[in-house]
C-alpha cells in the first residue's frame, strides 16, 4: 500500500472509539478502504488529464480529502452542508494539521496548496474552475433542485466528473446530466467493483481528449 499510494500510509483516528480492524497502523474503519480507492481513481484521472486542482461534493469527514492530499492533490476543495463541514475540519486539522485547510473569510491568497471547506452557496455563485470533480454516494441522495444546480454549475466550470452512485432513486447522475445539457449524453460507466448496486461514471464535460466530449 505504500508503494502504490506513494507515502506511509497510517490510519488516524481523531474521533474516540471509532470501531474497525486494530492495526499497528491505526484502526481500518469501514469508510477507510472505500476512501483510499476513491482517491486513486481521482488520482489517476487527475493524471491523464493534468490536473491542478479538484473538487470533491460531498465528503463526509474527509477521508477521501485526506488520501488525495498525501497522494499529492493538495488543491483540493471540498463542499458540503455546514455541520458536515464543521465534521471535515475537525478530522483534517487532526490528521493533517490546521495549516493544511482553508476556510471561509480567510484571505483568498492563503487558499493555495491547501483543502478548502465550502459551503454550496459559495460554490455555486462563485467562477471556480476544477479539472477533477468527485461525488460518491451524495447526488441521488439530494432534491431534485439542488442536484441540477450542482449539475448545472459542473458542466459550466469543469472538466472531468467521476460519480459513484446508486440509481434506485427517481433520478440518476445520466437523467440530470441530459436534462441540464439538453442532449444525450455519452458519459463512461460501469458497475463498481467496490459496492454492490452502485455505478462509477466518468462525464468529460470538456474536451480533455481530442475527440471525446460528451
Amino acid at each position: 500500500m505504500d508503494n502504490i499510494l506513494g507515502f506511509n500510509i497510517l490510519f488516524i483516528n481523531p474521533f474516540p472509539d471509532e470501531y474497525g480492524l486494530k492495526t499497528s497502523r491505526g484502526i481500518i474503519g469501514y469508510h477507510v478502504p472505500m476512501a483510499i480507492y476513491h482517491a486513486i481513481k481521482a488520482k489517476e484521472i487527475y493524471n491523464l488529464i493534468k490536473g491542478k486542482n479538484i473538487l470533491e461534493i460531498g465528503a463526509g469527514v474527509g477521508r477521501t480529502a485526506y488520501f488525495s492530499y498525501k497522494m499529492g492533490m493538495t488543491n483540493y476543495a471540498i463542499v458540503d452542508i455546514p455541520m458536515s463541514l464543521v465534521g471535515s475540519a475537525c478530522y483534517l486539522a487532526a490528521t493533517l494539521g490546521e495549516d493544511a485547510i482553508w476556510l471561509e473569510g480567510e484571505p483568498k491568497s492563503d487558499r493555495k496548496g491547501k483543502i478548502s471547506l465550502i459551503s454550496p452557496a459559495k460554490l455555486l455563485s462563485s467562477k471556480d474552475n476544477f479539472d477533477v470533480v468527485l461525488n460518491i454516494d451524495s447526488f441521488t441522495e439530494m432534491p431534485h433542485e439542488i442536484f441540477t444546480q450542482y449539475i448545472n454549475y459542473l458542466f459550466k466550470h469543469s472538466k472531468v466528473l467521476y460519480s459513484m452512485n446508486h440509481e434506485a432513486n427517481q433520478y440518476s447522475v445520466l437523467k440530470i446530466t441530459e436534462e441540464v445539457t439538453g442532449k444525450k449524453v455519452n458519459p463512461i460507466r460501469f458497475s463498481s467493483a467496490i459496492r454492490d448496486g452502485y455505478i462509477e461514471e466518468l462525464y468529460f464535460f470538456k474536451q480533455v481528449f481530442k475527440g471525446y466530449q460528451l
